[in-house]
């Protein structure tokens, strides 16, 4: 099902997940790949409350990294 522009979803999910590859492509720390992807997520959500879209739900930390 398709959703048109002028009826923006009610909830979106995202999964963050490459913040240390990222990291480590661009020369950073694991920390430094972190905290892009805090800074990333932080944009993304504020765009989607702006939009009108009231819940997003993310899926941080997985127990594969425990």
């Amino acid at each position: 099902m398709t959703n048109s522009a002028a009826t923006p979803p009610t909830h979106l999910g995202i999964i963050l997940d490459g913040n240390r590859r990222w990291a480590q492509q661009h020369g950073q720390t694991t920390r430094q790949g972190h905290t892009q992807g805090l800074e990333t997520f932080m944009t993304i959500s504020l765009d989607c409350f702006e939009r009108g879209i009231p819940f997003v739900t993310a899926y941080i930390f997985s127990t594969e990294n425990w």
